[in-house]
């Protein structure tokens, strides 16, 4: 009788275990700041105009662009590919269905800007025009107007 309650709660905690690393090990990030891939939720700057290129995933609030590089989907070889995103963007989109999102000409979110709306209304993606080339930060807000702090 012992016996099969041990391997009952043998059988159990094995379970609880797997289960809890088989979950850790297929969550997605909820966004994740990098080259070549634009996840829903974030942000995306890319190398071209026309959304074409080399692009960077913009999953937080950056105050400076410098020091990050555009990259290709995949990892393979495309337009823009290892170029520093600051001041290089010449399209972006808001996947974000939450926030606006602001492109500013300066570092620490001052300076002229590109606004986006949430994710699916008008004016959810643009080719930069206040900003293009001279990207230097970007900040999510509640606005819904097209106004940046």
């Amino acid at each position: 009788m012992a016996w099969t309650k041990v391997k009952r709660l043998a059988v159990a905690t094995f379970a609880s275990l797997a289960f809890a690393a088989g979950g850790l090990a297929t969550a997605a990030p909820a966004s994740a700041d990098g080259p070549g891939t634009c996840y829903a939720g974030d942000g995306c700057l890319w190398f071209q105009a026309g959304y074409n290129g080399a692009s960077y995933d913009l999953g937080n609030d950056w105050s400076d662009l410098a020091g990050l590089h555009f990259g290709c989907s995949g990892g393979g070889n495309c337009p823009g590919n290892g170029v520093p995103v600051k001041n290089n963007a010449l399209s972006a989109a808001n996947y974000n269905n939450g926030n606006t999102l602001c492109i500013f000409y300066n570092s620490e979110w001052v300076g002229s800007w590109d606004w986006m709306a949430v994710y699916g209304q008008p004016g959810w993606y643009k080719v930069l025009s206040s900003t293009s080339d001279n990207d230097a930060s970007n900040l999510f807000d509640v606005a819904t107007d097209s106004t940046c702090p």
